[in-house]
């Protein structure tokens, strides 16, 4: 996946390339200006609350994100991207771990048969892969420090368009 370093002073400026992030078309938008990469710690948990963190923050931006005049550059289509993804990584444990709770509540009553219990390993392991899709298939902010921001899985028409911008062209 093409991986790219963002100059921060260019996100807030609103200078970077009108190039969608996500498809490469035309950006019209510019979303998340102080996007910044979850920190990720030795610990495991510490990471997984971090990257939870980011998400929670993008959906806790404005529900009107076009106002913005610095951020990462989006289309129309991709305008809502981060805060689509955010719904699934943040709502989906939540969803998964209410329905873990009740499915063992009722079967502690032995209103659920234990047969049916099975199909939570399934849900389980289906939300976890489901999740791993979409966290490592989505363009995301990976590293970076006070002058720049590392983006995973940008499209390849972004890059280009940076580094043709970086290396003065």
């Amino acid at each position: 996946m093409p991986k790219v370093a963002v100059s921060r002073a260019r996100m807030t400026d609103g200078t970077l390339p009108p190039v969608c992030i996500v498809c490469g078309d035309a950006a019209r938008h510019l979303l998340y200006p102080e996007a910044k990469a979850p920190g990720f710690a030795f610990d495991g948990v510490t990471a997984l609350l971090s990257y939870l963190w980011f998400w929670i923050t993008i959906l806790s931006t404005s529900r009107e994100p076009s106002q913005s005049a610095a951020g990462l550059p989006f289309c129309d289509q991709h305008e809502h991207y981060w805060r689509r993804r955010g719904w699934i990584i943040v709502g989906g444990p939540v969803i998964t771990i209410v329905t873990v709770i009740i499915y063992a509540g009722r079967a502690k009553a032995g209103v659920v048969p234990d047969s049916e219990m099975d199909w939570m390993f399934f849900i389980v392991v289906g939300w976890i892969l489901a999740l791993l899709y979409v966290m490592l298939g989505s363009v995301r902010p990976t590293g970076g420090d006070a002058r720049s921001l590392v983006l995973s899985g940008a499209h390849r028409d972004f890059v280009a368009a940076v580094e043709r911008e970086q290396s003065g062209y």
